[in-house]
């Protein structure tokens, strides 16, 4: 990256990322349809904005009906207020409760609802093995396919 400034001139700034060989591959409607895990009502938990809008994106695109919430206390007055939900995926270090813990709760109140665990630091301590996850970033087909895994 870089950053040039002058007074009066404005700034600028370049980002160089690196190539890859690798391709995303085109989606027409039957891939969508292939990887779709199917529709339902997920409940969405992340304190950052811009990766719960993006993810709430993917999981609409793959046919979910998406509640957000920016935190595991507000996702939890949503559950205890009365929302009916298939699924959760939510962050795992957010201020407050982590998303291993939400999960865990979740789980008690109602042991079939799929939770979902995304984090960029999956592998770290204090995320228990028996918590399904998908490491960030991740792609809608990988998301797709870590809910149809949560699934069976």
């Amino acid at each position: 990256m870089t950053l040039r400034s002058r007074p009066d001139a404005g700034a600028a700034v370049d980002l160089w990322l690196p190539v890859t060989a690798e391709r995303e591959p085109v989606e027409d409607g039957t891939a969508l349809e292939a990887e779709s895990p199917g529709a339902g009502v997920v409940l969405l938990v992340d304190d950052e904005e811009i990766v719960r809008m993006t993810t709430a994106e993917m999981l609409s695109e793959l046919g979910y009906t998406v509640v957000q919430a920016a935190s595991a206390e507000e996702a939890l007055a949503r559950i205890t207020g009365g929302l009916r939900f298939d699924a959760l995926v939510t962050d795992h270090l957010m201020p407050g409760k982590t998303g291993a813990e939400l999960a865990d709760e979740v789980r008690a109140l109602s042991p079939t609802v799929r939770v979902l665990v995304i984090s960029g630091y999956a592998q770290e301590a204090g995320l228990p093995a028996h918590i399904p996850r998908l490491t960030k970033p991740f792609r809608r087909r990988e998301l797709a396919a870590a809910l149809m895994d949560e699934r069976t």
